[in-house]
């Protein structure tokens, strides 16, 4: 297959999705079935368009203009982007031929069988299914190098009392529960300071990177 052909079958995908976003909602299986051939026709596309499979910011908003991403749900571009730029799906994207064979080896890779022995059968019963959206979302190994990139932004971002404020929330996020509780007593015994003693990022820094912040937190829970 083309270049031209597999930028054709990314355009056709996306125009599918955007009708099943307005037309489905959340939670439809043509929903799902749409984001999941966007994903694997992208995946296709960038696999021969970018052969060192590096791409940066740049690459992912040109494509978003050229097949219309922006008109997809927040959420729907989001996921299918997050799918189809993972370093995983890409190398066996760069694999195969066609996206019969993509989704094959990701089923070979990623599916979870109940029966393990049986796993060779066409038939065989998925506790996690690789062929369907949601399954490989489940399935693909979260991309550390986002949480690295993300934490690194934020502090770039943060200065003065906001780092320490940042580096504490970082440390509570990697305590026990029993450790937190403990935390809690120390912080609930120590003397009460004034107003102007108050630990407070700097309202600058937190405007900054205040919509970061959820993420990165969501981040360091997973």
């Amino acid at each position: 297959m083309t270049n031209s052909t597999f930028r054709q079958n990314v355009i056709t995908s996306a125009q599918t999705l955007i009708k099943a976003d307005v037309a489905f909602g959340k939670k439809d299986k043509a929903q799902g079935l749409a984001r999941y051939e966007l994903a694997m026709d992208l995946a296709m596309f960038v696999s021969r368009t970018k052969p060192s499979l590096v791409i940066d910011k740049n690459d992912k908003n040109s494509w978003r203009k050229e097949f219309g991403l922006d008109e997809l749900t927040k959420s729907s571009r989001a996921k299918v982007t997050q799918q189809a730029y993972h370093p995983k799906v890409l190398e066996f994207a760069k694999q195969s031929e066609n996206i019969g064979e993509l989704v094959t080896k990701l089923d070979k890779e990623f599916s979870v069988y109940v029966d393990k022995d049986a796993k060779q059968s066409s038939h065989a019963e998925k506790d996690l299914d690789a062929t369907t959206f949601r399954g490989l979302s489940k399935a693909l190994p979260k991309n550390v190098q986002d949480k690295a990139d993300l934490e690194t932004s934020l502090n770039q971002k943060s200065q003065g009392a906001s780092k320490v404020f940042l580096r504490v929330a970082r440390k509570l996020a990697n305590k026990s529960t029993a450790q937190l509780l403990e935390i809690e007593k120390l912080m609930d015994s120590q003397d009460q300071v004034g107003e102007d003693e108050l630990h407070i990022p700097n309202p600058a820094t937190i405007e900054k990177f205040s919509k970061s912040l959820p993420s990165a937190v969501s981040n360091w829970m997973k």
